[in-house]
């Protein structure tokens, strides 16, 4: 999580405690109409002074903002694996039962854990999986539920491959996943990055990789979507995940490969 959004969080907060307080004040004062004049002196005569938040977290917030709207607004935990996206996934939580891809590849948060014992005796886990799209249920068991139960761990992101059940088309069954900490190869494993744009922001792209991304790790790859047309740059660059993040956030689609 950046600076800025953890200052636009702390502010949050402070609103939050001293709302109260605030409320009462502007009553107290009469200024719950109207507008203050520009003049100092009547600034000065109506400040709040407001207490610092106590025990402030800035990702308790992001949590409970994410609860009430169903959505992050400001930031997601997957902001921080936006690169390890680009590079592995082909599917989100809404797009698991999508036939046309056999095996899907996801980033995702553990919601829930339930462990279980099948009929047979055998261990296996019920697991709650949830991205930015939705929550789905998944099952672990066998030599992966052996290997990986032990790392488990609710609120964690996982990058994950799961499949349909061979047994149950309507259950999903996970056949690899890993903490997403724990992948660094992301620039070392890309060559080329792939930009899919429009022909009215290619001024805009090109000023901002010469402005944030020159460097001579990957190639870059553009294509014009309109103009069903693909080409390279001559320039190579460092991807960076905050920049790759910043790009998406102006509407470029990316691919790394």
């Amino acid at each position: 999580m950046n600076n800025d959004i953890n200052r636009i969080l702390y502010h949050r907060a402070k609103i939050i405690q001293n709302l109260d307080h605030i409320i009462s004040s502007s009553k107290r004062n009469n200024i719950g109409n109207g507008q203050l004049s520009l003049f100092e002196d009547d600034i000065i005569d109506v400040a709040i002074s407001m207490e610092e938040p106590e025990n402030f977290d800035p990702m308790r917030m992001i949590s409970a903002e994410r609860e009430v709207l169903g959505f992050n607004i400001l930031y997601s935990q997957f902001d921080d694996y936006f690169a390890v996206q680009c590079r592995y996934c082909n599917s989100t939580i809404l797009s698991l039962m999508d036939e046309t891809i056999e095996s899907k590849t996801l980033l995702a948060s553990i919601k829930s854990i339930e462990y279980k014992i099948s009929q047979y005796g055998n261990k296996y886990a019920k697991i709650i999986f949830s991205d930015s799209t939705g929550d789905e249920r998944m099952y672990l068991f066998g030599k992966l539920y052996e290997k990986m139960i032990g790392r488990c761990f609710i609120d964690k992101i996982y990058l994950l491959t799961v499949k349909q059940s061979s047994i149950d088309k309507n259950k999903l069954d996970i056949v690899n996943f890993m903490l997403a900490d724990e992948i660094t190869d992301v620039s070392k494993s890309t060559k080329t990055i792939r930009i899919s744009t429009q022909a009215i922001k290619l001024p805009e792209l090109r000023i901002y990789i010469h402005s944030h991304m020159r460097g001579n790790s990957q190639n870059v790859e553009v294509f014009v979507e309109e103009l069903n047309l693909s080409y390279k740059l001559s320039t190579k660059i460092q991807i960076d995940n905050d920049n790759l993040l910043e790009m998406s956030k102006k509407g470029f689609k990316i691919l790394l490969k």
